[in-house]
């Protein structure tokens, strides 16, 4: 079973005066093909425990993509989530075939001209892979929730504990749930 792994997220703040742009999640966190798998059980975050799963789980393989990460802030750029998308499905289409593909998100994420971004990635990413492959992803306890996401997603899997202490186990759900 290949399960690619990736995502984007970013908590959007509309009373942020600075736009979020490209350089935000270059400052925080990009990180492609074979770098989402350098160090991730030093971690605990969403990916780590989408790892531990999927590394455990017979006649699994994880194939990583793409992985960007910004801090909280202001709607981002549309040209900034059209470019980190972009690399998102090029990675995932460059991995095909696939059986699965688990996301990190947040749910809370804007742009300047998409209200519901982390819906947009959704239904990019579901119109990409086709109606019978399973996306899982993870969420901010939070997110804003759309009926997009719900409908482009085949389940969405939220933290609990604030501050965020369970990233890992809310990956490792998503894990599950997927297989």
């Amino acid at each position: 079973m290949r399960v690619a792994l990736g995502g984007i997220t970013h908590e959007a703040n509309s009373f942020c005066p600075h736009v979020t742009d490209l350089a935000d999640f270059e400052a925080r966190q990009l990180l492609r093909g074979d770098d989402i798998l350098r160090n991730w059980r030093a971690t605990r975050t969403e990916q780590a425990g989408m790892l531990s799963v999927l590394t455990t789980s017979p006649g699994c393989e994880a194939v990583p993509t793409f992985l960007a990460r910004a801090l909280s802030g202001a709607p981002m750029q549309q040209a900034t989530l059209n470019t980190l998308l972009g690399e998102l499905l090029a990675r995932i289409e460059a991995a095909h075939p696939l059986d699965g593909v688990l996301l990190v998100l947040h749910g809370a994420m804007m742009s300047d001209r998409e209200p519901d971004a982390t819906g947009y990635v959704l239904s990019r990413v579901r119109a990409l892979v086709g109606p019978d492959v399973p996306i899982v992803g993870t969420l901010d306890l939070h997110a804003n929730v759309t009926q997009r996401m719900v409908r482009e997603a085949t389940a969405l899997i939220g933290y609990h504990t604030a501050p965020h202490v369970d990233m890992y186990e809310a990956g490792q759900k998503a894990a599950q749930v997927l297989l």
